[in-house]
């Protein structure tokens, strides 16, 4: 089994936004099948609200959900391909790509039933929460403990809910009836003939909540159970809703809900009911109608009065909501695109209002006045108020949130996720791998700005400890329809030795090589820019660092060596060509001596220094994807190719062995005993299955194997003592032993000592004994471990080897005593039999010996 280590809210998640408790010290959010708590004076997680209960699904006709979720799929394809806009020089192929990417984004996940639908925070106890799924069941969690209080059963999904603290029995739900009613349609229409008459049209819902047939009721939370329906709409999708809670004596009303359904505003005015009290609630409705489709709204927290963002960028303030006479809303519009979220303040004097813009607003409504807070990170989902009016907390489309205080106009804190968490992999992985950042030990992941950022993202504490922008320009929203200008990275390598980040970025068909330094606080600033650096129409494939070098190889077959200079700036030192064809990957041996260049079905070995030609290795047929060394102490060569992984040996020039597995990743652990890991994905009875392989790299048989289903690999690599996992939609998990690493302290210690030490890390040695074990004669086997290639001349040799080989008797009996398991290399102790010297002898003798020795058969 895999643990998920990524959490980020889903789609429809975005729209319930984030959430204060009432006491204002916690900030709650859904990831998932999980609430995430924050604390609201520091932004870092506090709990997480997560049952590991496996969810019953509560439809019990299997078969007529199969039905409704292929007639889902097929409506949906049928709406993207109708509104496909064909760009100019693209062919049938392009559609049909597009409109599969435009189906899969609204693909239900297989998990779907554990998912939180909805949450408010308790009305009377600030350290419990109300928590409604997708499998019907709304549960009061305590925060404090992370344990279930209670549990109701509700008849349908709660898309919405909000409890009143005036009524604390009050419970305003939002029930989705949407999988129900398209059940009983999908039946109908997959048995009826054309010719039998008018068929009853789908609705393609594409809002994140997907709730097209709905009903609102009043739930008892005393009871556990609902006591009247409150209102309904059909083939009108619910978008949104907000409670305003008050007691007015000129009013018998204690509770008013405003709810937006396409076209239409419903606003629900509710009684209170007393104990005992077997009436209904006294419940007035009103409706207003909009020319243009609501996105969302906020109800004033003491007037009759709301206020609305629709589909065009305006926004209307409803007054007197509760006079009989017609209400003429007043408009405020600034924004280009649709309003996303609204909030009122505390006191009611001031509408904040965000959106694609990148921009949060406040507004003033007596004066009209605005103020604006520019440049966030991503377009705004959701703005939440502090109790205490002491800001605002605003939540982003790339998992992230923000506190606002606007009295001192400062960003208090900003956390942030993985951003991509839910989508494609592709995009998320920076050539197709979790590139290793090596300072803090986090994973170079692409962002979603528009300008272009890496996210350094630990796994390990599931947050984003840095961002580099990519670009130094703003984020512009796109315009009318078209798409936004972007920026992506197509390439990163890192050189710890030189602190030095490269990256490959492209924008709009024109790449950029850029070299980064990294500062002493963590942060990254270009050190030289290289516009173009292997032509207008080259494209690079492929990139490497090591040292002093970085090696850059494009889709004509040329790579280029840059180096960096005296004077700390980096520079074109070299360019070679094999042939004319794309290079499928690069590497650098651990001592740099080497350097490996995939072209299809070769791999050359090249001296980085000379660009000389040492080797060509050229066994496999299928193209080579991906080239590693194993480590300095390790004379192998590992290439992954679409049929298998070739283990060669650079001791003998020849396959070690094949190992013959469609593996779609691949990744070396160097050490001591270095390690080789292998994942594929495969499908069993319609299910996707993951699996993982790892080798010695001594033997083509498997030292380990995983299973993990449900779960489709892009990517895996050792990182810290486990093994790491991506899937498709970009979530990363912990196989095997990382089951426990949720237990790991947020806080990673130091245990450098020297300068060197705190720049680069300190050398681990597991197992100290056995090194100190080899002090027995056979410690001259270390000698050859080395590649050949890096090997000095046989004659430079001899001293070393006869103080290894010719061992005094004495010497042998040494026994190795220890205590550590692990210790640092600089606190090993040295084998006597590596500080023992023989006595002299003449060369011609020694020369002699030699020839004995490597002559005996």
């Amino acid at each position: 089994m895999a643990q998920k280590l990524t959490s980020g809210p889903t789609r429809a998640q975005r729209c319930h936004g984030i959430k204060v408790a009432t006491d204002g010290k916690s900030v709650f959010e859904a990831h998932g099948d999980a609430v995430v708590v924050r604390s609201a004076k520091t932004g870092e997680v506090v709990q997480y609200l997560r049952t590991l209960t496996k969810p019953k699904d509560p439809n019990q006709n299997a078969a007529a959900e199969a039905i409704r979720l292929k007639m889902r799929d097929a409506e949906l394809r049928a709406h993207f391909d109708k509104v496909y806009k064909k760009p100019e020089g693209c062919d049938a192929t392009h559609k049909s790509r597009w409109v599969v990417r435009q189906v899969a984004k609204y693909a239900i996940p297989e998990d779907h039933l554990s998912h939180v639908t909805s949450f408010a925070p308790h009305p009377t106890s600030t350290n419990l929460l109300l928590v409604a799924t997708a499998d019907h069941l709304l549960r009061i969690w305590d925060v404090s403990t992370g344990a279930v209080v209670e549990t109701f059963t509700l008849d349908a999904p709660a898309v919405w809910m909000a409890a009143s603290t005036v009524d604390p029995s009050l419970v305003v739900i939002v029930l989705n009836d949407t999988p129900r009613m398209e059940r009983k349609l999908a039946f109908r229409l997959s048995h009826k003939q054309v010719h039998e008459g008018k068929r009853a049209a789908w609705t393609v819902n594409l809002h994140d909540l997907e709730t097209t047939s709905w009903h609102m009721v009043a739930f008892n939370l005393t009871k556990g159970t609902i006591e009247q329906a409150i209102c309904e709409g059909h083939h009108r999708p619910f978008f949104g809703a907000a409670l305003q809670q008050r007691m007015s004596p000129k009013s018998p009303f204690v509770n008013a809900v405003a709810a937006i359904a396409d076209h239409k505003l419903f606003v629900a005015r509710i009684g209170v009911k007393n104990t005992g009290d077997e009436a209904p609630r006294n419940v007035v409705v009103s409706t207003f109608k909009h020319e243009r489709r609501f996105t969302c709204v906020a109800m004033h927290p003491t007037k009759d009065e709301a206020v609305t963002g629709d589909s065009s960028g305006r926004m209307q303030v409803w007054h007197d909501l509760d006079s009989e006479a017609a209400v003429a809303p007043s408009k405020l519009h600034w924004h280009a695109h649709a309003v996303g979220c609204l909030a009122y303040s505390v006191d009611g004097t001031y509408v904040v209002s965000g959106g694609e813009e990148f921009v949060l607003v406040l507004w003033h409504l007596e004066s009209g006045r605005r103020q604006h807070v520019p440049r966030l990170s991503a377009q705004l989902t959701s703005i939440a108020v502090r109790p205490d009016g002491a800001g605002y907390l605003v939540a982003g489309h790339d998992n992230s949130v923000l506190y606002y205080n606007h009295v001192t106009a400062t960003h208090v804190w900003h956390a942030c996720g993985l951003s991509r968490v839910g989508l494609s992999s592709a995009k998320t992985l920076i050539n197709g791998r979790m590139a290793l950042e090596p300072w803090a030990n986090t994973l170079a992941l692409q962002g979603t700005s528009l300008i272009g950022n890496v996210q350094l993202y630990h796994p390990l504490q599931d947050r984003v400890l840095s961002t580099v922008a990519l670009t130094e320009r703003n984020q512009v929203s796109r315009t009318f329809n078209e798409a936004p200008t972007r920026t992506y990275a197509t390439q990163i390598a890192f050189s710890p030795a030189t602190r030095t980040m490269a990256t490959v970025t492209v924008t709009e068909g024109e790449s950029a090589l850029r070299f980064w330094t990294r500062k002493g606080d963590g942060s990254f600033a270009v050190n030289t820019d290289v516009d173009a650096p292997h032509g207008p129409d080259h494209t690079v494939t492929a990139m490497a660092a090591h040292d002093k070098l970085v090696v850059t190889a494009d889709d004509q077959g040329e790579f280029r060596v840059w180096a960096r200079g005296d004077g700390g700036v980096w520079g074109c030192q070299s360019l070679s060509q094999y042939r004319r064809a794309s290079v499928g990957a690069v590497a650098f041996s651990d001592d740099g001596s080497l350097l490996a260049v995939a072209y299809g079905p070769l791999v050359t070995l090249w001296d980085p220094a000379t660009n000389a030609l040492r080797s060509v290795l050229a066994y496999p047929k299928d193209d080579v994807l991906d080239v590693a060394f194993t480590g300095a102490s390790s004379p192998f060569l590992v290439a992954r190719t679409a049929s298998g992984v070739y283990v060669w040996s650079l001791l003998t020039l020849s396959i070690h062995w094949f190992y013959s597995l469609p593996v779609t990743t691949m990744s070396v652990l160097k050490g001591g005993e270095s390690q080789l890991l292998l994942g594929v994905t495969t499908r069993q009875n319609k299910k996707l299955v993951g699996h993982l392989f790892v080798f010695a790299l001594s033997s083509p048989t498997p030292t380990a194997i995983y299973r993990l289903p449900g779960v489709s690999i892009a990517d895996a690599c050792f990182y810290q003592g486990h093994i790491l996992v991506m899937d498709t939609k970009s979530t990363v998990h912990a196989v095997g032993d990382a089951m426990l690493v949720s237990a790991t302290p947020a806080t990673l210690h130091e245990e450098s000592q020297s300068i060197m030490q705190q720049l680069y890390g300190s050398w681990t040695t597991p197992e100290a004994a056995k090194t100190e074990a080899k002090a027995d004669g056979k410690s001259a086997d270390g000698i050859f471990q080395a590649p050949v290639h890096v090997l000095p001349p046989l004659r430079s040799l001899y001293r070393s080897f006869l103080d290894a080989m010719l061992t005094k008797s004495k010497e042998l009996e040494v026994a190795a005593t220890t205590s550590s398991k692990h210790v640092r290399r600089d606190e090993a102790v040295v084998p006597v039999a590596k500080r023992a010297k023989v006595q002299e002898e003449a060369p011609e003798d020694t020369y002699a010996a030699l020839k004995r020795v490597f002559s005996h058969k």
